[in-house]
C-alpha cells in the first residue's frame, strides 16, 4: 500500500472522494433532509387524521339485508337473526338468551337523566362501571354525541352517546357489548349497528 501512493498520486483523491460520498449517503451532510422527514412522520402519527374516529360520522346508514328496528324516537338496523326484548331495550343474536340477565353479546338502548350537581361523565362512569374512552365525535338527530369504548369485567363495549338538552340534560346511550376475547368477531357488526342509528 505504501509503495502505491507515491507512484500514482491518484489513490488519495479517490479515497477522499469515496469517503465524502459515504458520509453524504449515510445522511452525514447538513442533516436537513433527515430532520425534515422525521418531523413529517411524527406530525402524521399524532395528527387528528391519524387518530380519526373508528366510526362513521354520517347522520344514519340503513344496512341493506338487515332488519329495521326502532326504540323510543330512534330507528336502526340489526342483523336478521337478532331478537328484541322491547321492555328492557335489549337486542341480541338468536343464539343468546335473557335467562341470566343481559346477554353477553347484545345491544342495550336507554337514557339517563343528568341531575343538577352531576355530569355526563359521572353517568357514563356509573353505567359502564368505569370511565370509557372517547373514540370520536358526531352529530345525530340534532344532538351532539360521541363514540366510546371500554373494557370492564371481561366485556368490551362499543357505544354511541347522544346528549339531549331539553330542559334537563339526558344521556341517550346505544351500547354494544361482547366478551373481550370474542369482541373482534363482532366489532364490524357493532359499528354497522351504531352507524345506522337515526331518528324516526
Amino acid at each position: 500500500m505504501k509503495c502505491l501512493i507515491p507512484k500514482s498520486g491518484i489513490l488519495i483523491p479517490i479515497l477522499m472522494l469515496v469517503f465524502v460520498m459515504s458520509i453524504t449517503a449515510c445522511g452525514g451532510g447538513s442533516g436537513d433532509a433527515p430532520a425534515a422527514d422525521l418531523s413529517k412522520s411524527e406530525t402524521t402519527a399524532t395528527s387528528p387524521k391519524a387518530t380519526k374516529a373508528e366510526m362513521d360520522n354520517t347522520e344514519d346508514k340503513t344496512v341493506p339485508g338487515w332488519q329495521q328496528a326502532s326504540y323510543e324516537n330512534y330507528r336502526f338496523s340489526l342483523p336478521k337473526d337478532w331478537k328484541e326484548d322491547g321492555d328492557t331495550g335489549i337486542w341480541y343474536p338468536g343464539d343468546q338468551n335473557l335467562d341470566t340477565g343481559r346477554p353477553k353479546v347484545s345491544l342495550h338502548i336507554g337514557a339517563i337523566p343528568v341531575m343538577p350537581g352531576s355530569t355526563v361523565a359521572d353517568k357514563l362512569n356509573f353505567y359502564y362501571g368505569g370511565a370509557p374512552t372517547t373514540t370520536g365525535e358526531i352529530k345525530k338527530c340534532g344532538m351532539s354525541g360521541k363514540f366510546v369504548k371500554v373494557t370492564i369485567h371481561g366485556l368490551k363495549h362499543l357505544g354511541l352517546i347522544l346528549e339531549e338538552n331539553a330542559g334537563m340534560k339526558i344521556v341517550n346511550f346505544f351500547d354494544c357489548q361482547a366478551p373481550a376475547d370474542k369482541f373482534d368477531q363482532y366489532q364490524e357488526t357493532f359499528k354497522k349497528i351504531l352507524n345506522s342509528v337515526g331518528c324516526k
